[in-house]
């Protein structure tokens, strides 16, 4: 009779598997089905494209990572269940960090974040010197000795090429220098970090409506208005770039479209009769600036509005 010896290799097997079993449970520890997304915008409501999501946990020794696209939009997957720290960051902005009890076995509540942009200050840290040379250099541009500000300035964003917001103060100064092309050419600088930002592009329709580029100015407050379409004063200016070449009947299509974004604004209803009593149209006028009177009474152009308004009634206008 044949005695069969029975195989001790699955036995060996299994003692290793069974050794293992820690590292390997420890290497899927923190895994799972959960699903994270949110957006990243920043404080004016514009989606910050590039933006860098980092979830961790002190559970697990394990990192995820994600990035904001043209959107603001970003998705974490395969996260376990824990709660996580999720936190959102850009070069220029303030990093936000928000905590959420991730589950895998239902839908995660979106995470939005809203960065606000890091100022000149936040950014160099204990850089005291840098600071209190910018700190001069404000000083120096609110008191009209913009030569000095761009000296500053400029030493600056030299020294610290990161902080690129800086090319808006830079081209602030050049701005008030009289030299538009430099100016347009920082704001460009910065609008290469920023494109969308607004304020940056109104500056740069203000550069070009000093430079008597009236085509260019519009098309840069349009631009604005897609990405802050309730900015009542960036319809103003385009009313005041038409109103200024002769195109009435544009600068009423834009004055009013300040007034329907802002309607007790008592300017535009100054301007806007202003431009109707140019057009011919005198009832209108009269209207618009009697609303002008009711807002703002006290205002140093009431007492010629008051006479305008006689005349006109008056027939003499």
């Amino acid at each position: 009779m044949v005695i069969k010896i029975r195989s001790i290799y699955p036995l060996i097997v299994l003692v290793i598997l069974l050794s293992l079993l820690p590292t390997l449970l420890w290497a899927q520890a923190g895994r799972g089905k959960g699903r994270v997304r949110g957006t990243v915008k920043d404080e004016e409501g514009n989606p910050i494209v590039g933006a860098k999501i980092v979830a961790d946990t002190d559970r697990y020794e394990l990192k995820f990572e994600a990035e904001s696209d043209q959107n603001g939009r970003w998705a974490i997957m395969g996260m376990g269940v824990a709660q996580w720290r999720f936190t959102a960051s850009k070069e220029g902005y303030i990093p936000a960090m928000l905590n959420l009890n991730v589950s895998t076995v239902r839908s995660n509540p979106p995470l939005d974040f809203v960065l606000k942009k890091a100022t000149t200050a936040e950014i160099l840290g204990g850089k005291e010197e840098t600071r209190q040379l910018i700190l001069q250099a404000e000083q120096n541009f609110n008191s009209g000795k913009y030569n000095e500000a761009l000296q500053a300035y400029q030493q600056v964003l030299a020294e610290n090429p990161s902080i690129y917001q800086l090319h808006v103060n830079v081209g602030s100064c050049y701005l008030e220098l009289g030299e538009y092309d430099k100016a347009i050419a920082e704001y460009e600088a910065f609008l290469e970090q920023e494109p969308d930002y607004s304020p940056v592009l109104s500056k740069l329709g203000e550069t070009y409506v000093r430079k008597g580029d009236f085509d260019q100015a519009v098309g840069y407050f349009q631009k604005v208005i897609e990405h802050s379409p309730d900015e009542h004063t960036t319809y103003y200016n385009i009313a005041e770039i038409y109103f200024d070449s002769g195109d009435v009947d544009k600068a009423i299509e834009y004055y009013q479209k300040a007034l329907e974004v802002k309607p007790d604004w008592g300017k535009g209803h100054l301007k806007l009769g202003y431009a109707y009593l140019n057009k011919g149209d005198n009832e209108q006028a009269v209207l618009h600036f009697e609303k002008f009177l009711e807002l703002e009474p006290d205002s140093p152009d009431a007492p010629l509005v008051k006479e305008l308004i006689s005349r006109i009634k008056g027939g003499s206008v």
